[in-house]
């Protein structure tokens, strides 16, 4: 693609376009770990601060997931995702003090 500014309007102008895809796709039992296809819904935060309450310590609450689901390919979160949902809800707790 090539792109040039207008001298008089300021506006982009598109004076090339080759529409050819470059590079491979990413496998489809990766797609998975791509950010914007990683997402804990409420029943796995539930699910999650349920075994936190009952003392499973963070680093083992993935492996229930990827067991049920069978693999953690199919798993929509990655482990870190759990580790930043756990700081996302501690930070909550302390604004949620902190007004109080």
């Amino acid at each position: 693609m090539r792109v040039h500014v207008h001298s008089e309007s300021g506006r982009r102008i598109i004076s090339y376009f080759k529409e050819v895809y470059n590079h491979k796709f990413l496998d489809d039992r990766l797609t998975c770990m791509l950010s914007g296809h990683r997402k804990m819904d409420a029943v796995a935060v539930e699910q999650m601060n349920m075994m936190l309450k009952v003392g499973i310590k963070t680093q083992q609450i993935y492996s229930p997931f990827v067991h049920t689901i069978e693999g953690f390919q199919n798993v929509p979160f990655l482990k870190r995702d759990i580790y930043n949902q756990i700081g996302k809800q501690r930070r909550l707790r302390v604004f949620e003090f902190e007004d109080h």
